[in-house]
């Protein structure tokens, strides 16, 4: 299972405690967004998923790392490619769906 990375410290959560508190942080502080996806490439990250409207954050994941591939789920009836999406093998490096 992959590790969720928190974006205000660009460092790996393991488990759910320290969650809220990130969160509360998240409000106030800045959001280490290319430390954090920099940080997903070298634990060995492929691909990311964007959840939410728009494409904004897979347009940023593309220009800071190239290789990964992006999908977004901006709709509930996107959610079965999603899932299909991160089920499947390794992509072509940049990879957009």
């Amino acid at each position: 299972r992959p590790p969720l990375i928190a974006n205000v410290t660009a460092e790996p959560v393991a488990t759910a405690a320290p969650i809220p508190a990130l969160l509360a942080r998240q409000v106030e502080a800045p959001v280490r967004f290319t430390e954090m996806v920099a940080r997903g490439v070298a634990l060995g990250a492929t691909r990311v998923l964007e959840i939410g409207p728009g494409r904004v954050l897979s347009g940023l994941v593309a220009r800071i790392a190239p290789s990964l591939a992006r999908a977004s789920l901006g709709r509930l009836a996107d959610l079965d490619a999603a899932a299909l999406f991160v089920a499947a093998p390794a992509a072509e490096p940049g990879a957009a769906g």
